[in-house]
């Protein structure tokens, strides 16, 4: 086999292997920073929650009346899904979420009637002396998306790039490591002619 042949066998085998190694790191690191971001967001969703929770025990006139509601909702509602009490921005507007299962759910929603947006929802079950009520709390997760998705964009354009680099260094060192086997084949080519 030629010098030619083995460099180009070699450097294909460690682009292939690269860019194998890259793709499988670039999904994980996509999934555990989408993952990391909802724990965030959900951290933040039941901090929030204990909130209104806390307000609508006190004073539920004025539990929601200073949140801020900027890609923010919340409701609180009666054991029948009723909204007895909601932010400016939903005011009026049906229960937005289903009643839980069991004390507490968290789902993401696309079909909500605020936006066209997708809103990351929690709706907790809590006591009060006349029954349970429930706080529901959502926030849109446009900005959530946009992070995954240019961290997508940048590892696909990173990616291709860090295989054509690595292949430029393997054709090299390939090369590099074969001169000298290929000088010492031509000078037993050479003594086997001389003789």
């Amino acid at each position: 086999m030629s010098r030619h042949a083995i460099r180009w066998r070699i450097t294909a085998f460690a682009a292939v292997i690269a860019a194998i190694v890259l793709a499988l790191a670039g999904v994980v690191v996509v999934v555990l920073v989408q993952r990391q971001l909802v724990d965030n967001l959900d951290r933040s969703l039941e901090q929030r929650a204990d909130q209104v929770e806390a307000l609508a025990l006190d004073d539920p006139s004025a539990a929601l009346a200073n949140l801020d509601i900027e890609d923010r909702f919340a409701q609180v509602l009666a054991e029948d899904g009723t909204v007895l009490y909601a932010t400016d921005n939903v005011n009026g507007v049906a229960a937005l979420a289903p009643m839980p299962s069991g004390r507490q759910d968290t789902t993401t929603r696309d079909d909500l009637p605020l936006e066209d947006d997708a809103y990351r929802v929690l709706i907790r079950r809590f006591e009060i002396s006349s029954g349970d009520r429930f706080v529901v709390v959502g926030e849109n997760i446009d900005d959530l998306r946009d992070t995954v998705r240019a961290l997508t964009i940048t590892l696909a354009i990173v990616f291709p790039l860090s295989v054509a680099a690595l292949a430029v260094v393997v054709w090299g060192l390939v090369g590099r490591t074969l001169r000298p086997v290929e000088a010492i084949r031509a000078e037993v080519a050479g003594i086997g002619l001389d003789q």
